[in-house]
């Protein structure tokens, strides 16, 4: 009989002391306990190496720390990968929450030769936020259109997918999107979950938040414009276009904005 988990969880840190812990509790709650966390710090010069270790010293759980200089999150991930045991990778971003039943949720699914596994996320800033009840579970199959269609649906948070099928480009921002593309034209089987089972942090220091927040946001449409044309999805290239400029805005009027939507659904 094999020790190995069933699903190996990955994160990337790099200055995350404000907020890994909680990412690390958040996993270690998860009603679902057959994995292990491989945590892969890439050149953190805060206290987040220290609060990893000491997280690890006084839970019983399987984390493997890994410390390596500036790589850069692509090969950090990939790295992560193939140190990994479990059958399947699931990725958290170090500064985001799970809802507690994530991996519960989304291993029921996996049967009938699934590839790979989306779930619906909800963005917070400070306050920790409110778990929904998942008395009903929500999913259907996705292709390459309904996920263009669909951009903002699709949190990397979220992913859960098998081990053979998850290998990074090693590119400087825009990894998880590209990703994205190349596993629906390589025709695998997907699922999306609609209920909310990730909870995005938006902060300052994320690089959609920074100073080179355009460019960021210009290399994510350049990553997906040939697969909008080929999908004769022409309106849809022309809206990203449109929510690039509105990404100039402030990031506390552009949270507003995107709430003030959803209660008019």
């Amino acid at each position: 009989m094999s020790n190995k988990p069933l699903i190996s969880v990955l994160i990337t840190t790099f200055n995350a002391e404000s907020t890994i812990q909680k990412t690390l509790d958040s996993i270690k709650n998860q009603s679902f306990q057959d994995f292990e966390i491989v945590l892969i710090d890439d050149g953190s010069n805060d206290q987040t190496i220290s609060i990893t270790k000491n997280w690890r010293k006084i839970n019983n759980i399987s984390c493997d720390f890994h410390y390596k200089s500036k790589i850069g999150r692509a090969n950090a991930l990939n790295f992560g990968i193939k140190n990994s045991s479990g059958e399947f990778i699931s990725i958290c971003d170090g500064d985001d929450l799970w809802h507690r039943d994530k991996l519960k949720i989304q291993c029921d699914q996996l049967k009938q030769g699934i590839d790979f596994i989306f779930s619906s996320y909800s963005d917070f800033t400070n306050l920790k936020p409110i778990e929904e009840r998942n008395d009903d579970i929500i999913f259907f199959k996705i292709d390459e259109s309904y996920f263009l269609k669909n951009l903002n649906k699709f949190c990397h948070s979220s992913l859960l997918i098998k081990k053979n099928n998850i290998e990074y480009k090693i590119i400087k921002s825009q990894l998880d999107i590209e990703l994205y593309i190349r596993l629906f034209q390589q025709n695998l089987k997907g699922i999306f979950i609609e209920n909310t089972l990730v909870y995005k942090r938006i902060h300052k220091d994320q690089k959609f938040e920074s100073k080179n927040n355009f460019k960021y946001r210009l290399n994510g449409i350049n990553i997906i414009k040939n697969s909008l044309i080929k999908n004769r999805l022409i309106y849809k290239l022309l809206i990203e276009y449109l929510k690039l400029i509105l990404s100039l805005l402030p990031m506390n009027f552009r949270i507003f904005i995107k709430k003030l939507k959803k209660t008019n659904v």
